[in-house]
């Protein structure tokens, strides 16, 4: 009897502690979406006041541009993250996972250098990004833990030498090592060389375990001066290589004029995608699920925005009435409607229209025809 008490006690609170993580994602995807609208918001505002003000004091407007972009970035990064499922696998760069796991890394620990090392014509892996994302973390968690002093740690990315058709990812470190006494359990759960006052640890190796079981991959671990962890992930032969090297937020590219949009979407999937492919080709972008959320949130951005996107199915209004609530704070240079289906009713502030599904190239292209 007293077992199946504790049993019960046990599931119910692996059942609380899902249910505090999945909250917890919640609330990190909400914080951090309100987070990057704030830190873009700031941006665009120094933007603003850096063409208004006359001074010579080139040096803290220098530092203030950096610590608002850094603040983008990292906020750009965890709402990104945050948007990607456990479950679904898609084609994916894994160059991509890697300099997210890097930044997280980043974050943990001042005294370690991650570099990252890549061959040439690497293929893309159909995969859960979130998950291998993370399988790269666990190991390098690993290996800041086994270099208490700090130093440098590599990841090295390749088409695997032993198996035909994987692509490796390698972390290595100059640390401690492994201790022989281990060795044969390392990805068992709750093994761990390192001695550690936490309530729970030795879990990133069977986590990483798990990851790659689930992606028909493997992880094994060598030793000799260097520790080396590597994960093997299958990929099919024949298809497209990675595309180059995102550019990072709020970097103009290809000689885009750089817009600063404001995205009315109550779809997460087709709101982040939006957001996610203009902020990559340079652009500055705010976002509103609603919108009563996007009338406040114009409030305080209006002066600097350039473009604003808006879907005409809304949840709470449809697109036309909350164009009229827009425009009592302030005229949007540009707006463009989107829908699935066609539009009958007649668009007015010279509104134009852009038809679901469409890409970042024809939003660039439809803006830039009419300036």
């Amino acid at each position: 009897m007293k077992e199946k008490i504790a049993a019960h006690d046990a599931g119910e609170k692996m059942l609380l502690e899902h249910k505090y993580l999945q909250s917890l994602r919640l609330i990190t995807r909400g914080v951090s979406h309100e987070y990057n609208n704030i830190f873009t918001g700031l941006s665009g505002q120094f933007q603003l006041l850096n063409k208004e003000i006359k001074t010579d004091d080139n040096h803290h407007r220098a530092l203030i541009s950096e610590l608002l972009e850094r603040g983008c970035q990292k906020t750009s990064l965890l709402h990104d993250f945050s948007r990607y499922s456990s479950e679904k696998k898609e084609l994916h760069s894994v160059i991509q996972a890697a300099e997210m796991a890097i930044e997280f890394l980043d974050t943990i620990s001042n005294s370690h250098h991650f570099t990252l090392e890549r061959g040439e014509n690497l293929p893309r892996l159909q995969c859960s990004m979130k998950e291998i994302t993370m399988a790269i973390f666990y190991l390098g968690e690993n290996a800041i833990e086994a270099m208490p002093g700090g130093g440098t740690i590599r990841i090295v990315i390749s088409t695997d030498t032993v198996q035909t058709g994987f692509l490796s990812i390698a972390v290595i470190d100059r640390g401690r090592g492994i201790a022989p006494d281990i060795e044969h359990d390392l990805f068992k759960p709750f093994i761990s060389s390192k001695n550690s006052s936490a309530e729970v640890c030795g879990l990133g190796l069977y986590a990483t375990h798990s990851i790659m079981q689930q992606h028909q991959g493997t992880v094994s671990i060598s030793q000799d001066k260097d520790t080396v962890a590597t994960i093997s992930l299958p990929y099919e032969q024949g298809q497209e290589k990675q595309a180059p090297m995102p550019t990072p937020p709020l970097m103009q590219r290809d000689n885009q004029a750089k817009q600063i949009f404001f995205i009315i979407e109550d779809d997460n999937a087709l709101r982040d995608f939006i957001s996610t492919g203009l902020q990559r080709h340079g652009h500055i972008v705010f976002s509103a699920a609603s919108c009563a959320e996007a009338v406040e949130e114009f409030k305080f951005v209006h002066e600097m925005i350039t473009v604003i996107l808006l879907d005409i199915g809304l949840n709470d209004c449809d697109g036309f009435s909350c164009l009229e609530k827009i425009v009592q704070i302030d005229m949007p240079k540009q707006i463009v409607f989107m829908s699935g289906g066609e539009i009958t009713e007649k668009m007015k502030y010279g509104a134009r229209f852009l038809q679901k599904p469409f890409t970042i190239k024809q939003i660039e292209e439809l803006i830039s025809h009419a300036e």
